[in-house]
């Protein structure tokens, strides 16, 4: 994740305080860091600048990033495995014969089935892409116009 800071102050210059994780540990002194995540979760970020004379001031953002181990939602598994952030690209970089893995999430997105090429598309899937009971929902239009196209656990609304 990277902070961007928009501080300002009279009596420059200013120094900062980033607390990520708000646990009383400062992470990074720097104006605008980068912090990257490894443990799954939500978390608290704080950081406080003090001014030349000494002068701070502190801001809290309570439950501000939502860390998750997930990967892309959406895996094509074939000869190769990709990973996507949405449908459409995966269908178009798939092969014959493919499957397309998708979380069980809800995906905004139309989407055209116009390759001939039999796919089958897999919703319900968690972050490690295993299977669950749930249903993936897509909000959008699905066409297909050429191929064989199977879709399993999808909900299209």
């Amino acid at each position: 994740v990277t902070f961007t800071n928009s501080s300002t102050g009279n009596d420059q210059p200013l120094t900062y305080e980033w607390d990520f994780d708000n646990n009383g540990t400062v992470d990074s002194t720097l104006s605008n860091p980068s912090y990257e995540y490894t443990t799954e979760g939500t978390y608290t970020v704080k950081l406080t600048v003090t001014d030349f004379d000494g002068s701070t001031n502190s801001l809290t953002r309570t439950n501000y990033i939502s860390a998750t181990s997930c990967l892309s939602p959406v895996k094509v598994t074939g000869s190769v495995n990709s990973y996507y952030t949405s449908l459409q690209p995966a269908y178009n970089d798939s092969s014959e014969g493919d499957e397309i893995h998708f979380q069980d999430d809800s995906f905004s997105e139309n989407i055209v089935f116009n390759t001939n090429k039999t796919i089958v598309l897999r919703g319900g899937y968690d972050c490690d892409f295993n299977p669950t009971t749930n249903k993936t929902v897509i909000n959008g239009n699905v066409t297909i116009s050429d191929g064989v196209v199977t879709l399993e656990n999808v909900i299209i609304q």
